[in-house]
């Protein structure tokens, strides 16, 4: 049996420098917590569309929460700031792109924690 990561922040910390390129620095916290307000609504917008994922938006807020607590973050903002340029993609590539971006997006979130 696998064990599994029950995503402490440094679990979120170790997807977010996994998913940069090899060579990379790690990223700030800034980033990361800017990785985690994408991922908590583009979850929340999948599943709204009826895509079931391991890991539901509600996880991702919470996660969020904490690590925006423990860095100084406002989590809100960094979740309202993903809306707001997740709006703009759609207006720009119309929703149904934008929709079937947000559910892929969705589906990398919930990858990313699998392969830690």
């Amino acid at each position: 049996m696998r064990l599994k990561c029950f995503l402490t922040i440094a679990c979120l910390a170790a997807a977010a420098a996994a998913a940069a390129p090899a060579g990379a620095r790690e990223p700030s916290a800034r980033k990361v917590a800017k990785m985690m307000a994408d991922c908590a609504y583009v979850v929340n917008v999948a599943e709204a569309n009826g895509v079931r994922l391991s890991h539901t938006s509600d996880d991702w807020g919470q996660w969020l929460s904490r690590y925006a607590e423990a860095n100084g973050f406002d989590a809100e903002r960094q979740v309202e700031t993903a809306k707001a340029k997740y709006r703009k993609r759609s207006r720009v590539l119309g929703a149904d792109k934008a929709l079937s971006d947000m559910i892929a997006n969705a589906r990398k979130c919930d990858q990313q924690l699998e392969a830690i």
